[in-house]
Order: C-alpha cells, then sequence, then structure tokens
C-alpha cells in the first residue's frame, strides 16, 4: 500500500463545497436520516452532528454574524429507565430536499455560514474513524486531499487505499486536529462516564420519531439539576455528585488540554484517552 506523505502538506479549504454537498449526499444517502423535508426517521453517527456543548455558542454566532437560524434533529440521548424522560447530547444539522446542507447555497457555490460554521465542519477532512474510535481518519473525497495526492501520485487509480502516518496527521492538520481529537475525547469521556456509573441511564443512538413522540426531551446542559431535583435515592445522589465533579473536571482538563496543545503541539498525546470515575 502506497503511504501518502503529510509532513510537508499544509492543508487549505478551497472553499469549493464539495464536503457540503458531494460528501454530504454521500453520507446521508448511505444511511437515511430523515426524508430531507425535516421530518425525523433515523440519525445515523455520520453526518453533520453537533454535540450539545456547541448547539448555545452555534445558534448564537450564526444569527448575530449572518441573521439564519440555526435547524437541528436529536441524533443520540441518555434516556431514563424509569421516567418518560431523554437528554440529548448530540444533535445534527438540518438538510434541504436537494439532500445537502441547509446552509449550503448550493447557486453560488459557498457556505452561507463560513465563519461561523460547525466544529465538525472546521475539522474536516478529518472525520469520525469506525475502525479506531481513538484517532480520526481523513475524507478521501475531500478536492483539497485528493489534489495532494494525485500531485504525489499522478497515476493515481480510482479507489486507490493509502496509508497516513498519525503524528503527520497531527502536524498538517494541527487545527483541525485538535478540534476533532479534543471534542471527540471529550464526548466519548462523558458517555463512558454516564453508561459506567449510572445504571438508570442508557444511551440511544437510534432516536425514532414514536420516541420522540413519548419521551420529553431536554438538553443533557440539563441533566444533574433534573436528576438532583426528581431523583430521592440518597445512595444515587451521592453517585449523582461524583459523576458530576468527574465532569466538571473533564471539561476543565479539556479546556486546558486545548491551550496547552495550541501553543505546543509536541504535547499532543495520541491516541485520546477516555476518562474514567
Amino acid at each position: 500500500m502506497e503511504r501518502l506523505d503529510l509532513k510537508n502538506f499544509h492543508f487549505k479549504c478551497l472553499l469549493c463545497g464539495n464536503c457540503c454537498y458531494n460528501v454530504l449526499h454521500k453520507v446521508e444517502t448511505t444511511e437515511y436520516a430523515y426524508d430531507y423535508q425535516g421530518n425525523l426517521t433515523q440519525n445515523p453517527e455520520l453526518s453533520v452532528a453537533i454535540p450539545y456543548t456547541e448547539l448555545p455558542t452555534l445558534k448564537r454566532n450564526i444569527h448575530q454574524q449572518y441573521n439564519l437560524d440555526l435547524r437541528v434533529h436529536p441524533q443520540e440521548a441518555f434516556f431514563m429507565k424509569n421516567f418518560r424522560i431523554g437528554f440529548i447530547y448530540m444533535y445534527q444539522m438540518g438538510v434541504k430536499k436537494k439532500k445537502f446542507c441547509m446552509f449550503y447555497d448550493i447557486h453560488q457555490r459557498k457556505c452561507k455560514i463560513y465563519r461561523a460554521r460547525p466544529s465538525a465542519c472546521r475539522s474536516f477532512p478529518l472525520i469520525f474513524n469506525p475502525d479506531n474510535i481513538s484517532l480520526p481518519t481523513i475524507e478521501w473525497a475531500c478536492t483539497g486531499i485528493e489534489n495532494e495526492i494525485r500531485r504525489q501520485f499522478p497515476a493515481m487509480k480510482d479507489g486507490q487505499v493509502f496509508e497516513i502516518d498519525n503524528i503527520e496527521l497531527a502536524s498538517s492538520f494541527l487545527d483541525e486536529f485538535l478540534l476533532f481529537i479534543l471534542n471527540n475525547e471529550f464526548m466519548l469521556s462523558l458517555a463512558h462516564l454516564i453508561v459506567s456509573n449510572l445504571e438508570f441511564l442508557f444511551l440511544d443512538k437510534e432516536i425514532t420519531p414514536e420516541k420522540i413522540n413519548n419521551y420529553e426531551l431536554k438538553d443533557f446542559s440539563q441533566f444533574f439539576t433534573w436528576a438532583q431535583l426528581h431523583i430521592k435515592n440518597q445512595k444515587i445522589r451521592i453517585l449523582l455528585n461524583e459523576v458530576r465533579r468527574s465532569y466538571d473536571q473533564l471539561q476543565l482538563e479539556t479546556y486546558n488540554k486545548r491551550k496547552s496543545w495550541k501553543s505546543h503541539p509536541n504535547k499532543i498525546q495520541i491516541p485520546i484517552k477516555i476518562w474514567k470515575l
């Protein structure tokens, strides 16, 4: 297998719109998420996902900078076993009938909210790697990546696969890598904290319309406050406080890593570490 040299490659977005249209179209038609009229049918993991921590700032920035409103659907949520309520920890952006992002201007071939776009878009062409969740992989359909491959391998064949070095990946895609790896580490660690310690919650990655209708859905930011008000078992309340302290510590550690790694890329730790209580 040929190895793609990333040491001297510094990625720059070409503003071609390929990720907003063709890549999203490819993803959405592989696993149907909605009927492209906003009617929710199923939520795949691969799409323009928005963590609950990002949603308030994203909505505010898009409205303030562009006077546009962000429409989202619940993608993943923690549901209570003994209450008809769920807490959304991952959202998904809406799409248009033509199967492209709601903020992609098909006529001008550009993003309508580029300066305020979600972190999933900012970290592109790095995407979730189902074969190794601790490290991202590259979306080979990205025009900038494809151009670089053709520069290094003019005789490249369609469908050809290339090896990449993870250290080179982090160096060449520093901003994208930091954004992806820290967001991914935080969300995976949060899921691990909840599932491993709070047995009265379960994570659901396929939120059906029936579940939407039968459960009250809240943002995960409201979970600990809600739990303190509604859960009376003293042992569970003590455990909730322990998980909450770990959650706060996880947030602080993620923030400090972002500052440190940005200034000192040589300190980047890969693969990511999953937080434990």
